[in-house]
């Protein structure tokens, strides 16, 4: 990316924007009226523009490199000259050192069908530190970045609004201790716990609307060995301890070793298969 293996022309001017993309222009005067940290980006001090192979730059320099503060264009045809109407590949308005995005700054990309963006902290040409991407399907994360990962801590909401995730995460995978929540079939369920490579996996806890709550050991995304605590009124004395499976309808099933205690105290322990007990011993606490 080196302007010295490129071919390109060199004019110094005020800064005027080479950007006419109309949704561009929306996001970018969006993000620079809402966000404080872009008040010195936008200035009307003389700027070099650059015409190179695989852009347009406009900005501040340093022998004869991008440095300071700038704007940068890319076409999806690859043809980098300034033209009206043509269809954006990535915009970049920001801070830049020795060629590369570094600092703060906005980039938005065409994604094959619209544009998402990037607001937040670049290192040598990479997402890295605090930042936020919002995405044309509504999806969004906030938190932090490392060589364009997330990774650290942040949050996950998807276009619902409703289901998120927020928590630790290790390159773009959940991962560690989090909190995750969401709808379906109009129940609203709630987990909290551990995580690995996108799935839990550790202790934590999962409650299902108002009905019941599972808590202890979960595996590949599933609870293991849990106590199962029953919400319903109808169910409310009810409580199982011990060992699940998951069927064939992808339901959670008592499979194993268990307990399960009901109305009137009576107790069911031993062995349970396909979710039916099998050792036949009655116990009264």
């Amino acid at each position: 990316m080196g302007c010295s293996a490129q071919k390109q022309s060199i004019k110094q001017e005020l800064f005027v924007s080479k950007l006419n993309d109309k949704e561009i222009i929306e996001i970018r005067d969006k993000i620079l009226k809402e966000d404080q940290r872009f008040q010195s980006i936008n200035t009307n001090n003389f700027q070099v523009s650059i015409i190179q192979d695989d852009g347009i730059y406009t900005g501040e320099v340093k022998i004869k490199k991008k440095d300071g503060v700038g704007e940068y264009i890319s076409y999806i045809d690859g043809n980098n000259s300034e033209m009206l109407n043509k269809k954006v590949k990535e915009y970049y308005l920001g801070q830049w050192k020795n060629e590369m995005k570094d600092g703060y700054g906005l980039m938005v990309y065409y994604n094959g069908n619209q544009y998402d963006y990037y607001v937040g902290e670049f290192q040598q040409d990479k997402r890295h530190g605090q930042g936020y991407i919002k995405y044309s399907n509504k999806q969004q994360y906030k938190g932090q970045f490392e060589n364009d990962f997330f990774q650290g801590k942040g949050i996950y909401t998807l276009q619902d609004q409703d289901t998120y995730y927020e928590g630790e995460w290790i390159q773009n995978e959940r991962d560690g201790l989090g909190k995750e929540q969401g709808k379906d079939d109009n129940k609203t369920w709630q987990y909290e716990g551990y995580f690995s490579k996108g799935k839990r996996q550790g202790k934590g806890k999962l409650i299902i609307d108002k009905e019941y709550e599972i808590e202890g050991d979960y595996e590949n995304d599933f609870p293991k060995n849990v106590i199962i605590t029953y919400k319903q009124q109808e169910f409310q004395d009810y409580k199982y301890e011990g060992y699940l499976a998951i069927n064939d309808k992808q339901e959670a099933i008592f499979e194993g070793t268990g307990k399960l205690t009901m109305k009137n105290n009576q107790i069911l322990e031993g062995e349970f298969t396909q979710h039916q007990y099998k050792k036949q011993e009655v116990q009264e606490k």
